[in-house]
């Protein structure tokens, strides 16, 4: 193998690293908003199931 044959699979090593850290990175990010948006949810409904629990006590 000629030195340009061994650049170009270096750099399609690095190319491919770089895009399964972007990938990962993505997938975090996501995660963490529907985590967040879930988060959301489930105070909302607990604050909804206790306005009805006092409404319904008066």
């Amino acid at each position: 193998m000629n030195p340009l044959d061994w650049a170009a699979l270096i750099g399609l090593i690095a190319t491919l690293y770089i895009c399964w850290r972007a990938h990962k990175l993505l997938r975090q990010r996501e995660k963490a908003e529907q985590n967040k948006r879930d988060g959301e949810v489930l105070r909302g409904s607990a604050t909804e199931s206790a306005k009805n629990k006092n409404w319904k006590d008066m």
